[in-house]
């Protein structure tokens, strides 16, 4: 009886011993790639992230800083992302209102109500843009500011996603000389 379990487990053993080796070597390998494409993405967002506060974030603390009162409280450095966001969204925005109406917001707004109106008008529409934008694709009130809202946003994931990708082509580039 002995030797009818060895002859059945014999041929099948070294076989199925190589067969589980080599699929933990093959998964170790592939969670290996893995962990290092996520080093690879860990280091990108870093380096990204330091060079958004160099070259974007800290030019606008530091002409905000120049005008700001110095009795006044210091504004967060989430207060200059908002903006840089909402900046974006607004950016946005006049895409659709230049593609509407052949002219960007604030040339339009002056246009139609004057000079001083019309800043005052495109401060407040910088303001509460992101807002109605929010509520349009919520709740509509009709197709058309559906559309609208619709279109904005897929214009700002396109300025996000180009940055985004323009960043790591050249951050790949850099790195690929090392």
């Amino acid at each position: 009886m002995a030797r009818s379990r060895r002859q059945q487990s014999s041929p099948l053993g070294p076989l199925l011993y190589l067969w589980l080796a080599l699929s933990m070597l093959l998964n170790v390998a592939g969670v290996a790639s893995i962990v290092d494409g996520l080093v690879h993405w860990a280091a990108f967002f870093k380096d990204f992230l330091n060079i958004y506060r160099t070259f974007v974030r800290e030019p606008i603390t530091w002409g905000a800083y120049l005008i700001w009162p110095v009795s006044w409280p210091k504004i967060p450095a989430w207060g200059f992302d908002l903006l840089i966001i909402w900046s974006l969204i607004f950016l946005a925005a006049n895409i659709c209102w230049i593609k509407k109406y052949r002219r960007t917001m604030i040339g339009d707004l002056i246009g139609r109500n004057g000079v001083l109106a019309g800043i005052v008008q495109t401060i407040v529409a910088f303001v509460t843009y992101p807002f109605f934008l929010a509520h349009s694709l919520a709740a509509p009130s009709n197709a058309m500011q559906k559309r609208l809202a619709t279109q904005t946003s897929v214009y700002v994931l396109v300025l996000i996603s180009a940055v985004i990708v323009l960043a790591f082509l050249n951050w790949q580039l850099r790195h690929l000389g090392h």
